[in-house]
């Protein structure tokens, strides 16, 4: 994708396999994807701790998050998208918005255009890229202004979609939740309203968690309808990033178990994953597509080492946390977990004891019946009491 870059800094979401091109022609409304790809890039450099691949993509990145400011965007800021463009193709949010913005403020493109720029103002600090830094602040400050201004609805407290005269679409969806992965975006009175509608089951608390569609919405479909009620987990997986970035670790974990279960269940039975669920059954959404463990591998992948098992590696700063959350005496972990490019980690335990075996050095943080415990583990084999 960064190779097929045009000259204006645009990068085309799709590329055609068989013949290298791109999917979608220039200053097509579809053709921009979501605003992730620095987002996506961070998440695996805090995982990798590949400084050197941070500045091989940061000027491309730049420059498309410069392309999209210029071309997806309104004059107070907000980013526009369309339903295709924005991944939910069929969520039925603006109206006859699957191919044109309608000249609507779209709160999950808005909301990605101040996480790029928090995550390019983070990687232009460690490049020593400093000249760019003021450019990416002003705007994800005019952002954070005008989303809570424009797009926060106090009767619904949630944030909505919103048409050119100001007036708040009906729909509650899942693309709201990209608020909680930039820390500043949702003020702290607003969080736990925000929140509420996850544990709500006339709103998100489904069966199966998280529909990408709130219950409560007209076209809400209760066998998953694709975007109309589907639990998709690529955007199960950004909300459970965000929920621990706001602070929510237990209703993470809670989403997490959830999750994994009803998709394993259906795996028992059908023998494949499937590209989204049934939020009122345990079942494959109608219609879903088999196979598709291009995006729902994230569930028996990272879902359950990061949110089920509570694992997570910070490697650019040696630091492993270990949220022990499974409410069992059985002993869990994992083996050959990588650290950094060469680097392996065997880590096993109950709630009494835990080995760790390393072939580099880290800083070990254990969460476990809300006693936290930091030791340095150097490499070899070191046995932690936690009682």
């Amino acid at each position: 994708f960064y190779a097929r870059q045009r000259s204006d800094g645009s990068i085309c979401p799709a590329i055609h396999l068989a013949t290298g091109q791109d999917a979608f022609a220039p200053y097509d409304p579809d053709g921009a994807g979501p605003g992730i790809l620095a987002w996506s890039e961070w998440h695996y450099y805090r995982t990798s701790g590949d400084e050197s691949r941070l500045a091989q993509v940061f000027w491309p990145l730049l420059a498309h998050h410069r392309w999209m400011r210029a071309h997806r965007t309104w004059p107070n800021g907000l980013y526009w998208a369309t339903g295709q463009s924005s991944g939910m193709d069929n969520q039925e949010r603006v109206p006859d918005g699957r191919h044109h913005h309608r000249h609507w403020s779209w709160v999950d493109a808005s909301v990605q255009g101040a996480l790029d720029c928090h995550v390019l103002w983070q990687m232009a600090e460690l490049l020593g890229e400093r000249d760019y830094v003021p450019e990416l602040v002003q705007e994800r400050g005019q952002l954070i202004h005008q989303i809570n201004a424009r797009l926060w609805q106090d009767e619904t407290a949630f944030y909505h979609d919103v048409d050119a005269d100001g007036r708040h679409g009906p729909v509650k969806s899942i693309g709201a939740y990209w608020a909680l992965l930039d820390p500043e975006l949702v003020p702290t009175d607003r969080l736990g309203p925000f929140l509420r509608h996850l544990r709500e089951p006339a709103s998100f608390r489904r069966l199966h968690r998280v529909p990408a569609l709130a219950a409560d919405a007209d076209g809400y479909d209760p066998a998953g309808g694709r975007w109309r009620g589907g639990v998709w987990p690529a955007t199960n997986y950004v909300l459970l990033r965000g929920l621990r970035a706001a602070g929510q670790p237990q209703l993470a974990h809670d989403l997490a178990v959830n999750h994994v279960e009803n998709v394993c269940q259906v795996f028992r039975r059908t023998d494949t994953f499937w590209d989204h669920y049934a939020p009122d059954a345990v079942s494959p959404g109608e219609p879903a597509l088999p196979d598709a463990v291009g995006c729902t591998g994230l569930t028996p992948i990272t879902v359950l080492f990061e949110d089920v098992m509570g694992l997570h590696v910070d490697w650019p700063q040696r630091r492993v946390l270990w949220d022990r959350r499974l409410a069992s005496d059985a002993a869990y972990g994992v083996r050959q977990y990588p650290l950094g490019h060469n680097g392996s980690l065997d880590l096993w335990g109950d709630r009494e004891r835990i080995t760790a075996t390393t072939t580099t050095p880290f800083t070990l943080t254990v969460v476990a019946d809300a006693a936290r415990l930091q030791v340095a583990v150097p490499a070899g084999t070191t046995e932690i009491a936690l009682a």
